[in-house]
């Protein structure tokens, strides 16, 4: 289901990209990122790497990341664009994942889109949300935790940016298998009876 708020959300786990890179430095892709709780994300952007607080607009007081649609060549031209995008993927499933997301036309209308993946890049969900000087909240919520990928990105063919994400883990594993049933011991009285009886056989 679509999440529209981090409280409804409900993290147990977050990516804080305050702990990558510095500000305004575009960090090579792919680059892997982990999480508060442990977990490794692997990151990636639109092939020109990512910006780390390149744009901020609505999103703070989270530390950001700013997909790159256009490398530049010596003399400052854009080169080698393509479409913007940030994706985030996982070698644990998860239950949840959302983060604030905001196009860097910022007083220009957009659709923000999130999209989520299973192990074998199947696509489970996508939402979309519009923004207009804001920074929407877009997540997905599961009931199981088969979430490997996440995939962030607008209608509007600009650079966006995402801020800090809240995620949830899957549950731990319960053993099914029933427990073995442990074995007597013999009370001390049994133990006085079986010697009297072996040495009566003796004699």
């Amino acid at each position: 289901t679509l999440v529209t708020s981090r409280a409804a959300l409900g993290g147990d786990d977050f990516l804080d990209w305050e702990t990558v890179g510095s500000s305004f430095e575009t960090l090579a892709e792919p680059f892997d990122l982990a999480t508060t709780g442990g977990l490794t994300a692997t990151v990636r952007g639109s092939g020109n790497g990512v910006v780390r607080d390149g744009f901020l607009g609505n999103l703070l007081p989270f530390r950001t990341i700013e997909s790159l649609r256009c490398g530049f060549d010596d003399a400052g031209q854009p080169v080698n664009c393509g479409v913007p995008r940030i994706s985030i993927s996982f070698a644990t499933g998860l239950r949840a994942f959302g983060a604030q997301i905001q196009d860097i036309g910022f007083d220009e209308s957009f659709l923000g889109s999130i999209s989520v993946f299973d192990l074998l890049g199947n696509l489970l969900e996508t939402y979309t949300a519009a923004g207009f000087n804001s920074a929407p909240f877009l997540g997905v919520s599961r009931s199981t935790a088969d979430i490997f990928r996440i995939d962030f990105g607008t209608n509007t063919g600009r650079d966006f940016a995402i801020n800090s994400a809240d995620l949830l883990r899957g549950l731990p594993e319960v053993p099914t298998d029933p427990v073995p049933p442990t074995q007597s011991v013999p009370e001390p009285s049994s133990l006085g009876l079986f010697g009297l009886g072996l040495s009566g056989a003796l004699f």
